[in-house]
């Protein structure tokens, strides 16, 4: 039963790994250079605009790339703190200590991590979105 016991721990623990890598892949490769492009997009659309008439009012777009860049901002910072808590998982010994380690650091930092995600997603051009929406995973059969 123990072995058993330890089994079970150390898939759940390589299963974190795993999905935590994924996070960070998905994250560095995917959504980071859309919500940049998205970002660039909106900046390029507001100085348009403003070439055509200065007058014309372009607060939409600044608040939008104001609030996109501070979650992005936030979002690397997370980047960050997953990263650590997956290298510092390493020096973790024992295998109930290393599942407990995931639970509480490794699996918090991904659920912090996709939060910010989620709020850049309702934020984003879902054209620009580098992964459906559930909506569209829901409803487009």
């Amino acid at each position: 039963i123990k072995a058993r016991y330890e089994i079970q721990l150390e898939n759940y623990a390589k299963i974190l790994n795993i999905e935590a890598l994924t996070a960070l892949d998905m994250a560095k490769k995917d959504i980071v250079p859309a919500v940049s492009a998205y970002i660039r997009e909106l900046a390029q659309t507001a100085s348009l605009v403003k070439s055509v008439d200065g007058d014309i009012c372009t607060c939409a777009e600044t608040e939008l790339i104001k609030k996109l860049s501070s979650l992005l901002s936030s979002f690397m910072k997370k980047i960050d703190e997953l990263d650590k808590a997956v290298v510092n998982a390493k020096e973790v010994e024992g295998v109930l200590e290393t599942a407990v380690y995931y639970k509480d650091s490794v699996l918090a930092s991904m659920q912090e991590l996709r939060a910010v995600a989620d709020e850049m997603e309702q934020n984003m051009s879902s054209k620009l979105w580098p992964y459906p929406s559930y909506g569209t995973m829901l409803f487009s059969v």
